[in-house]
């Protein structure tokens, strides 16, 4: 199976670089340190060749929020840090954004959630070894193998994997290596989900 470099935008993108709006993150900003703290998220120049790798979104008015492309090296990150996706076209795989960064090459895949969980509010994406390795022990759905992240068969994949399901969701991407979504109502029930798929993981490991 081929695995693919992490950190690349593959959809479509218009972009407009705009000062960040006041929006308040507080919660991001506490379960980026709690997923940063349990190597979910980050950077390391052990692993993906160095990239900066996981991304978290919340859901806003227009549209949502997520962390910037390659931001996973900044310690504390701000609303600085991140870019509002305001629009997006799963199948012409197009993305359009604003903020003082260009927003996560994982933005599509965010978006399908959205799109297909109306109760959902909050996405975390991390890179997790023994979830993925687990995922089937566990009865944690997967994409295709075969299907790129930020594409529209990504999209597809997501759309299929998040029918199954009920808050808090959560489905592995068997073709991105590690790649984990989790996604729910709140940040707490997203990042619970998370933590109880690591300790079980571990546990089967």
């Amino acid at each position: 199976m081929r695995m693919e470099t992490e950190g690349v935008i593959k959809f479509q993108l218009s972009f407009e670089r705009t000062p960040a709006r006041p929006v308040n993150i507080s919660a991001l900003m506490t379960w980026r340190e709690i997923l940063r703290r349990l190597g979910l998220i980050g950077q390391d120049p052990q692993r993906y060749h160095g990239l900066g790798f996981g991304n978290l979104s919340m859901r806003t008015k227009d549209g949502f929020l997520v962390s910037g492309s390659q931001t996973g090296h900044i310690g504390s990150p701000g609303v600085e840090s991140y870019s509002e996706v305001f629009d997006w076209q799963l199948e012409d795989n197009h993305v359009a954004a604003r903020g003082p960064v260009e927003p996560s090459s994982e933005s599509l895949t965010h978006a399908a959630v959205y799109d297909c969980v109306t109760a959902a509010n909050f996405v975390f994406h991390v890179h997790s070894p023994s979830v993925w390795r687990s995922a089937a022990d566990m009865s944690i759905p997967k994409t295709g193998a075969g299907i790129e992240y930020g594409t529209p068969a990504m999209a597809r994949e997501v759309l299929r994997v998040c029918k199954q399901q009920v808050l808090p969701g959560a489905f592995v991407m068997a073709g991105h290596q590690d790649g984990v979504v989790c996604y729910g109502n709140t940040a707490m029930e997203t990042g619970m989900r998370l933590v109880n798929l690591l300790a079980e993981s571990l546990t089967n490991d």
